[in-house]
């Protein structure tokens, strides 16, 4: 295969070739630093919820091959300068790659395609192949399923931490790495000027083309008028997107949280990191905010998360422009609990333009298998609407998830 034909299945190989090697060397390893979750994700169908699963633990995987593993054959003296490189390397390439992964899925589920031509130092060089009949929300997410990957990464690194009750130190680098990546990208790596037509025409990265797909379809007139300017009303769409997004990331206690860990010391011992969270005898409550570039335009979420007898629940409030979005969600991961085996449930609700009223219902069985494997089974029943790493009509869904304790 030439590599102007590459597909996004090859370019998983160093990954997941990385995955078994790391899982072994982490494995053969010292076990007694403390415990550590991975999660291993299959499903049958083309789910977005897999490459961001994959990428939070092949991070961490990446974080023990050194750790755990070759630390003890790099020099003394060389070490302050590997760690660093090494974990920028890896953590980089754990957040590109699957939010790459993210375009090739939403393209494939709408019949099109995402063709890696070449990688091109640090960015691969890629298109995007859409299909004749696909909807503009469709288009929409070809382009913004990328940092959909960044937002579920967020999302599971987020609720697993007030679940748990604690995180590795390297999950909160990647976590803060998937908050700031739409920003970085508007301000560093596609730095552009709304009321230039040139930015519209070549629609220079992501957040650029994602914007004028959303507001060509809200609108249903062209970004560029009869008289070669932009839209005025496409300018003012680009930069509420980029404030809103602005202010939503800094609003976020879990990106002062994250960013925290860059100060410690990530030695042969890796950091155990607690949340902040507001108690009182038997209950806990913290919140998070979360911004998501979606199908109907920019949607941000109001997360509560709480500790009730040390049983954990999060409930969520959406709300999105310039398409009408707005959506509630509970989920509770143990809701019910015998021996071995438990049982979650979770229901989203939402009112959107174009689809209307709907809902997701999902039901989250899991079973201890051993006292460091348990397996659990996501499935869920979801109406026609946008949500977050869904596909957009109504569907049923499975992803079964592995769950190692090391």
């Amino acid at each position: 295969m030439s590599n102007k034909n590459l597909k996004m299945p090859v370019v998983l190989i160093l990954p997941i070739a990385l995955y078994f090697f790391a899982f072994h060397v982490a494995s053969a390893a010292d076990r007694n630093i403390h415990t550590r979750d991975y999660f291993i994700a299959i499903s049958p169908l083309l789910d977005s919820r897999l490459p961001a699963i994959s990428g939070i633990t092949l991070n961490k995987l990446a974080y023990d091959g050194l750790y755990r593993g070759l630390i003890d054959y790099i020099p003394e003296k060389t070490r302050p300068w590997v760690e660093p490189l090494w974990s920028v390397f890896w953590t980089f390439n754990l957040t590109m790659w699957p939010h790459d992964m993210g375009h090739w899925i939403r393209a494939r589920q709408a019949g099109g395609d995402f063709v890696i031509d070449r990688y091109r130092f640090p960015f691969p060089v890629a298109r995007m192949v859409q299909a004749p009949d696909a909807t503009p929300a469709e288009k929409t997410l070809m382009s913004s399923g990328g940092f959909e990957i960044n937002t579920l990464m967020r999302q599971y690194t987020e609720n697993r931490f007030f679940q748990t009750g604690y995180r590795d130190a390297e999950d909160l680098v990647h976590s803060f790495i998937q908050s700031i990546m739409f920003p970085m990208y508007t301000i560093l790596i596609a730095p552009t000027d709304p009321t230039k037509p040139s930015t519209w025409d070549d629609t220079y990265g992501d957040p650029v083309d994602f914007t004028k797909l959303v507001f060509e379809h809200y609108s249903q007139r062209p970004a560029i008028t009869q008289d070669n300017k932009v839209d005025p009303e496409l300018i003012k769409l680009y930069r509420e997107v980029f404030w809103v997004n602005i202010l939503t990331t800094l609003s976020d206690p879990m990106l002062y949280k994250s960013a925290s860990v860059f100060t410690l010391d990530l030695s042969r011992k890796p950091k155990i990191i607690n949340p902040w969270l507001y108690r009182s005898n038997s209950f806990a409550w913290s919140y998070t905010t979360r911004f998501n570039p979606g199908a109907l335009g920019y949607e941000i979420y109001l997360t509560q998360h709480f500790q009730l007898q040390k049983n954990y629940l999060s409930a969520y409030v959406r709300y999105g422009r310039p398409f009408k979005n707005r959506g509630v969600g509970l989920d509770m991961p143990i809701l019910f609990q015998y021996h071995k085996f438990s049982i979650g449930s979770s229901i989203e609700v939402w009112d959107q333009a174009i689809y209307g009223k709907g809902m997701l219902l999902g039901v989250n069985p899991t079973y201890q298998i051993h006292t460091r494997m348990s397996f659990s089974i996501a499935m869920h029943w979801k109406d026609q609407g946008y949500v977050v790493g869904r596909r957009l009509g109504q569907n049923t869904g499975i992803l079964m998830t592995t769950r190692l304790l090391w």
